[in-house]
């Protein structure tokens, strides 16, 4: 069992809540693989992309570059961020959720 608990004094992320008020992005970037800005509306779908890239290219989390797993709106502030497991933090590093199926 987790012993991280989703922060209950700030709106959560819903699973398919949006992420951003106007759209957003993932960026994705690790030594040796492309370089991405995927499109995103939800924690989940941010989490199941980073785990995708993760796996796919069999990425440590050493070879994740510096802004790897940040979730940014369009006009690029920090939103949240999807860390190497799939969990969801906010900026300030407070959980919002953990990956799909984990929680």
């Amino acid at each position: 069992m987790s012993k991280h608990k989703p922060a209950s004094t700030i709106p959560a992320l819903i699973r398919t809540a949006t992420v951003t008020g106007t759209g957003g992005f993932l960026y994705l970037a690790a030594d040796g693989c492309p370089t991405l800005r995927i499109p995103v509306a939800s924690a989940d779908a941010a989490s199941a992309l980073l785990s995708r890239y993760r796996d796919r290219f069999g990425i440590g989390a050493s070879d994740l570059k510096k802004g790897c797993g940040d979730i940014r709106a369009d006009d690029g502030t920090l939103v949240a961020r999807v860390s190497y497991n799939g969990r969801v933090w906010t900026p300030g590093g407070i959980l919002l959720q953990e990956p799909a199926g984990q929680a």
